[in-house]
């Protein structure tokens, strides 16, 4: 997690506007731990997605655990 938050790449910005773009990687079977997973999700650094659908932190990081 720490590698992306102090990467300056990212976000990637559109080339046209600038703006900056999400990044989409799985964290499903990995050793992150869900605290700070949790503790990411809180702070609005990453948002919970299952099956291309976003859903609450709560319910969410439940349904990881069960994958």
């Amino acid at each position: 997690m720490t590698a992306l938050e102090a990467n300056p790449v990212f976000p990637c910005r559109d080339l046209k506007t600038r703006q900056p773009t999400p990044l989409q990687f799985s964290l499903e079977k990995n050793f992150i731990g869900s605290a700070v997973i949790q503790e990411k999700v809180d702070a609005g650094i990453i948002e919970v997605y299952i099956d291309g659908m976003p859903h609450s932190p709560a319910s969410a990081l439940h349904a990881a655990h069960d994958c």
